[in-house]
């Protein structure tokens, strides 16, 4: 928690800085395999997940005649855990799969 509190008020001190940096405690809040938390995670990531969006070119075989702009990325970084990155990046990304499937009209709901 000290360290959260120390990289937040570091970060807010920057000029210009547009990153967010949310503290997750995966361990407490999803160890011994209690991945059923996991939605919280994309929660507390949704508005974020949504301004940024994603990148698609048009393609009107899909009735998509527009294409889409991808405004940023998630970096996703557990201190001493790989699987634990691993786990929380890809729940992120299978949200946005989701809304990728919506938008070319390959699935219709989420």
């Amino acid at each position: 928690v000290a360290l959260d509190k120390a990289l937040s008020a570091t970060l807010a001190e920057m000029p210009d800085y547009s990153h967010r940096f949310l503290p997750f405690d995966f361990h407490a809040l999803c160890g011994k395999l209690a991945f059923r938390n996991l939605p919280q995670l994309v929660r507390e990531c949704l508005d974020d997940l949504e301004r940024v969006s994603f990148f698609a070119t048009a393609a009107p075989a899909f009735n998509r005649p527009q294409p889409s702009k991808q405004s940023g990325v998630f970096r996703v970084n557990c201190v001493d855990c790989l699987d634990r990155t691993n786990v929380a990046q890809s729940v992120l990304a299978f949200r946005v799969l989701l809304w990728q499937l919506r938008a070319l009209s390959l699935m219709t709901t989420e």
